[in-house]
């Protein structure tokens, strides 16, 4: 049975515009929490909460790299403080956003 949410084309665009919060995700498909993490698994292998952070960590990482500061990559993929950034990072990435990125630079 086709679903509503086999209509969205692009996820990655509607995470970063819900702030990788899959409740906001969820709310801007007009569905359930169990209806996304059900679509999920079956369409990614993957529950939303997982997906999304590591879409987030991505494109965070590509930032840093690039050379911007951590507080404003903080910014720009909405965390409440640098803080949860640093905590982030240091999470899925195993360093901090300064290691990471100087790491990169240098291997």
């Amino acid at each position: 049975m086709p679903s509503r949410l086999d209509q969205i084309k692009n996820w990655e665009e509607l995470a970063a515009r819900c702030g990788y919060s899959p409740r906001r995700i969820a709310r801007e498909c007009n569905v359930s929490m169990r209806q996304l993490r059900r679509y999920f698994q079956e369409q990614f292998g993957v529950s939303p909460k997982p997906w999304s952070d590591n879409l987030r960590l991505r494109g965070a990482t590509e930032h840093l790299m690039k050379g911007m500061a951590a507080k404003t990559v903080s910014a720009d993929f909405d965390f409440k403080q640098p803080s949860h950034f640093t905590k982030f990072v240091k999470r899925l990435a195993w360093a901090t956003p300064r290691e990471y990125r100087d790491h990169g630079r240098n291997g």
